[in-house]
């Protein structure tokens, strides 16, 4: 989505696609976890998210940056920083780091 050669209707196109995953993930896993109640499955999503948030906020970590929050599927971090250009970069630098890093799901 962030190739700059994408055309506007393709990145919205994108975008839903994603939203409509995240969606489908939601709800398979309240069914499970609900109205089906297949409690394992239900447990392994949890834990495989849980884990995946751990493992992030240890890579984060060995970049000399701390972990304030985490919840989901995103975490907050203090740079130590107040400049806005320079927090953009480390955003930016942080981000990049972790979709060429992807976790592990399965060993």
């Amino acid at each position: 989505m962030k190739a700059p050669e994408l055309s506007s209707d393709l990145k919205m196109q994108y975008n839903i696609r994603q939203m409509a995953l995240k969606l489908t993930a939601n709800r398979m896993y309240s069914c499970l976890g609900f109205s089906f109640y297949v409690k394992p499955l239900a447990s392994l999503i949890t834990a495989k998210g849980r884990e995946i948030l751990m493992n992030t906020k240890d890579l984060v970590e060995k970049m000399n940056f701390q972990v304030i929050y985490g919840d989901t599927d995103s975490i907050m971090i203090n740079t130590n920083c107040l400049d806005y250009d320079q927090i953009f970069k480390i955003g930016h630098k942080t981000s990049t780091f972790m979709n060429t890093h992807p976790p592990i799901l399965f060993k």
